[in-house]
């Protein structure tokens, strides 16, 4: 009986399993009302409760278009108008700006939450406000706004709108990694399950 019992100590005592965090890319653009609930709602949710076994991605371009200009420059029109391109640049300058993933995101959260609050959520994140609305309107940022047109270009399946998630990769199964998004990063997780998890 000996035996037995330290086995099952040793597999309670067993440390937790460490694996690769899960990768989730959210194509988005920043007034979509459907980007904006999935942000604040499913999103939320996961980020809230295991963001240690998350490698989060965003990308604010979403339904943009851009033309080439006879001058050389590039003219971006988005879907939900002027405003939506100034804030997915802000979204994209907070991606560049801050300190860390975590931090761009957790703004970016504030921003879908608190009707694009750049100064306030800035400020609640620990970003610079100022330099976040400079960064915004710098032409330099155009170069960016395009690099994030052409990961959204390229996702395989093409998007059929958004927001569009992948996990680990994949779009499937799209509806319930945007009504469920901690369930799907709990199954997909392939080392011990935090507490977060359902």
């Amino acid at each position: 009986m000996v035996p037995a019992a330290l086995l099952l100590l040793s597999v309670l005592a067993s440390p937790a399993v460490a694996a690769d965090p899960v990768s989730v890319t959210l194509y988005y653009e920043s007034l979509c009302p459907y980007c904006r609930d999935f942000i604040v709602g499913s999103f939320s949710e996961a980020w809230q409760a295991v963001p240690e076994i998350m490698d989060v991605t965003f990308l604010p371009w979403g339904n943009a278009r851009s033309v080439d200009q006879p001058d050389g420059s590039v003219t971006i029109s988005c879907q939900h108008g002027e405003q939506e391109c100034y804030f997915n640049v802000v979204h994209a300058c907070a991606l560049k700006m801050a300190p860390s993933n975590s931090v761009a995101i957790d703004f970016i959260v504030c921003m879908e939450s608190n009707g694009q609050d750049t100064q306030g959520c800035a400020a609640q994140t620990g970003l610079d406000g100022a330099a976040l609305e400079s960064c915004a309107v710098d032409p330099a940022m155009d170069a960016e706004m395009l690099r994030l047109r052409d990961i959204t270009d390229a996702a395989d399946p093409p998007l059929r709108g958004v927001p569009t998630v992948e996990v680990n990769g994949s779009q499937h199964p799209q509806n319930e990694i945007i009504s469920d998004l901690l369930t799907v990063v709990c199954r997909e997780y392939q080392g011990t399950k935090p507490a977060g998890c359902p």
